[in-house]
């Protein structure tokens, strides 16, 4: 087990603590045990349990937020490609690691992020993925997406999204 899927586990172990911690399952053994409750007494407990996960989701969030910190952000024009000859080279299924495209998988980058060729990227919003390919050197701070359909990628257009190195 890598580090990363040691502080991941880590995290999800602090969550499931925070929400199992202040006597919830021993609430819900009474509630189980009480004599007939009332739709009042179990709405109360449903509005308690809610208020409770709120909090769990949000310090979640917040323990989220200050790993990913610790990693390198970087703020990019995103684009997508498809594999056709007008938007590759005359390989368009090869990558510059030698690797088959994948759509979900694959991306490229700007010439001037070579040194990310082969690291994992997380982005939000779109998951992690792996830089495979190399986009033409006129290009900046940019990444593209693999998308095999190429009217799926023409749709894609462009935004500017925040991309976090894993590795």
């Amino acid at each position: 087990m890598n580090w990363k899927h040691a502080l991941w586990t880590m995290l999800a172990s602090i969550v499931i603590a925070l929400f199992i911690s202040g006597n919830t399952m021993e609430k819900a053994a009474a509630i189980a045990n009480a004599p007939d409750p009332t739709v009042h007494d179990l709405q109360d407990e449903l509005r308690a349990l809610r208020l409770k996960m709120a909090k769990t989701e949000g310090e979640f969030a917040a323990l989220k937020h200050i790993v990913l910190s610790k990693k390198r952000a970087y703020d990019v024009t995103a684009t997508a490609y498809s594999p056709r000859a007008q938007e590759t080279d005359d390989t368009p299924w090869e990558t510059a690691t030698l690797t088959r495209c994948a759509e979900g998988r694959t991306i490229a980058v700007s010439q001037d992020h070579v040194d990310w060729l082969g690291r994992r990227v997380y982005i939000p919003g779109y998951g992690v993925r792996v830089v495979e390919d190399l986009m033409h050197k006129r290009f900046t701070d940019r990444i593209d997406f693999f998308i095999e359909d190429t009217t799926q990628a023409a749709h894609f257009g462009v935004k500017q999204l925040k991309i976090i190195l894993l590795d």
